[in-house]
């Protein structure tokens, strides 16, 4: 019977390797310096499947991942450990942050069960999440809604229960779209927090998009969230985040589309419990050859009178032979060294890639900081060649994590006089079959 079982499915696998020089930094302690991984994916008939990953370090075998799936036309059952199975749909609120329900810490580390429903524009989905890395504590999130048509809602339910108590928050939403405006709305309450009264306990944002409306398109929103609403399954209203509690604004956004002509000029705003502000200007400029140039210019500032401006520069450049990108950032311009800055500062970025052959590239990310005291810099570099189609082999120095948040946007070569490319050499073997 089991050969019978094994002979109707699929078999398939992967193996990873990476060898890290011994140069470790404080931040990078996680990583192993020898490191292997091995997956195996069995598929059955009916769509349904079984993986195994297993990590391998010296002198030790354990499970790293694992999920059994079973899949029809209109449902879906999971069952998983360390896997990122939680996102659940919230346009407005963002009352699901999948990574503080998979028990993110250097990976997802969560185990539960997920199941889904879908059928003639209605679908609905249940997840049992329990994590034990991060805090102890379980999580169960029901979903369902109607995504088709003019008219759509949605309904969310939320609960977070640890060692102590438990959080619990319902949701609705609703949308009306009828070409070319689209009206959205999104309402949340606690149905129980353990540490807030139940006054002030609700959240709420409406959204208006009109797109297009000739060459503009124009987008305005409002929201309000009460001072006493808690969400710990989301990075917006969890405890830890005060600066959302009791917050209302409006955000505005049009984007004008020069007839005849690839450009884009944006303005985006928000206004916040009438002493906070933002305004920003941005024009994206498309030419010939695949060339494109985008520059921006933001401030924000508050009732203290602190105010922050931003200016950025791009220019990125394709082509069959590979691609080039330049990246320019003033950051806090004319502030001064205080405790909130280390003052205004430059940024300068490049990443580019060289398609050597049809089978091996050259990848790096190369930034530079400075301000009035010092001069700081991060750089990455990679070659890759995949030898047979089924293959893939990484040589690689420095820290990638320094600038992979979009080059001088990244807050660690932005905000971080000290860093300093870290004189590490990675390499990464991988092989699929």
């Amino acid at each position: 019977m089991i050969l019978l079982i094994i002979s109707l499915g699929e078999f398939h696998g992967w193996f990873e390797y990476q060898y890290t020089s011994p140069e470790w930094e404080y931040w990078n302690l996680y990583q192993e310096k020898n490191y292997g991984e091995m997956g195996f994916l069995y598929k059955l008939p009916g769509r349904t499947e079984t993986y195994t990953a297993l990590s391998l370090e010296p002198g030790k075998i354990q499970f790293k991942r694992m999920h059994l799936t079973f899949q029809g036309n209109f449902f879906s059952i999971a069952t998983f450990k360390a896997e990122d199975r939680h996102w659940f749909e919230s346009p407005l609120l963002y009352l699901v942050s999948s990574e503080r329900v998979r028990d993110e810490s250097y990976g997802a580390n969560a185990e539960g069960i997920r199941c889904d429903l879908w059928k003639r524009g209605y679908s609905s989905g249940f997840l049992f999440s329990r994590y034990t890395v991060t805090e102890k504590a379980q999580a169960i999130i029901w979903d369902m809604k109607k995504y088709e048509g003019i008219f759509t809602w949605g309904l969310l339910y939320l609960k977070k229960d640890w060692v102590s108590s438990f959080n619990e928050v319902a949701s609705v939403r609703l949308g009306l779209f009828k070409r070319p405006f689209e009206l959205r709305g999104e309402v949340a309450k606690n149905l129980y927090h353990p540490d807030t009264p139940d006054s002030e306990n609700l959240a709420g944002a409406m959204e208006l998009r009109i797109v297009p409306l000739g060459p503009f398109i124009i987008l305005g929103r409002a929201y309000s969230y009460g001072l006493n609403f808690r969400d710990e399954l989301s990075n917006e209203y969890n405890s830890s985040r005060t600066d959302n509690q009791g917050k209302r604004g409006i955000y505005g956004e049009i984007s004008y589309l020069l007839p005849g002509r690839a450009i884009t000029i944006t303005g985006k705003t928000y206004r916040e419990n009438l002493n906070r502000y933002w305004y920003y200007l941005e024009a994206y400029v498309e030419f010939i050859n695949n060339i494109s140039f985008k520059t921006y210019y933001d401030v924000t500032g508050d009732r203290f009178g602190d105010v922050w401006k931003h200016a950025f520069f791009e220019v990125v450049a394709e082509g069959k032979t590979g691609r080039l990108k330049f990246q320019y950032k003033i950051k806090d311009i004319g502030v001064k060294n205080v405790e909130y800055s280390i003052g205004q500062r430059s940024i300068f970025g490049i990443e580019g890639k060289l398609n050597l052959s049809q089978s091996m590239w050259f990848y790096t990310r190369v930034a530079f900081g400075e301000d009035q005291r010092t001069a700081w810099e991060s750089a990455f570099f990679q070659i890759a060649y995949r030898p047979i189609s089924n293959s893939e082999i990484y040589l690689e120095y420095g820290e990638p994590s320094h600038t992979d948040a979009d080059l001088v946007n990244d807050g660690d070569i932005a905000d971080r006089e000290g860093i300093t490319t870290v004189n590490r050499i990675r390499l990464i073997l991988k092989y699929y079959f």
